[in-house]
């Protein structure tokens, strides 16, 4: 692996914990092209859960719960996104 390869790859770790979710753009922002995010899955370096969404590998195998994507949108991809509920008033539920 290149240099600058490596450094693109140390900058991806350092920014996404094991377990946390990015998507394509973030990682095109990010220097890491489309060609070096599929060498990054072959590798085992990322996830892919989806088409353009990316997971860094947890060492235990941990299932991708909704905080965790919540929580990558908010802090790691800088996504202004809350949290709602299911639209129902509490007295529905009596």
């Amino acid at each position: 692996m290149s240099a600058q390869r490596a450094d693109k790859l140390k900058r991806v770790l350092e920014a996404v914990p094991a377990g946390f979710v990015v998507d394509a753009r973030w990682l095109e922002n990010h220097g890491v092209s489309r060609f070096l995010t599929r060498n990054y899955v072959e590798s085992g370096w990322l996830e892919r859960l989806e088409p353009g969404v990316f997971r860094r590998p947890s060492p235990q195998s941990v299932p991708l719960d909704w905080k965790s994507c919540v929580l990558s949108l908010q802090k790691i991809m800088g996504y202004h996104v809350h949290v709602g509920g299911t639209g129902r008033n509490r007295s529905d539920s009596d």
